[in-house]
């Protein structure tokens, strides 16, 4: 499901980059849990925006502080 709507993401966009991390991750909990009804529904797609946020901010620092002016690469 994640690499699926990560790809999805990446083709409507037209970018490769940390959003597509983070929608894909979030749409994976939301559809996960979207028999179980609307509160476990929106809980999961919280986790999966959490986990695709971490995992984003972490494998993208470098760019990140290049934004802010710190870190040369």
């Amino acid at each position: 499901m994640y690499s699926g709507f990560g790809v999805l993401m990446s083709k409507l966009r037209g970018a490769e980059d940390e959003l597509n991390t983070v929608v894909a991750g979030t749409a994976t909990g939301l559809l996960y849990k979207s028999s179980a009804g609307m509160t476990k529904c929106i809980r999961a797609g919280g986790v999966g925006f959490g986990i695709a946020l971490v995992y984003s901010v972490w494998t993208g620092r470098s760019r990140i502080m290049q934004l802010f002016g710190g870190g040369s690469s």
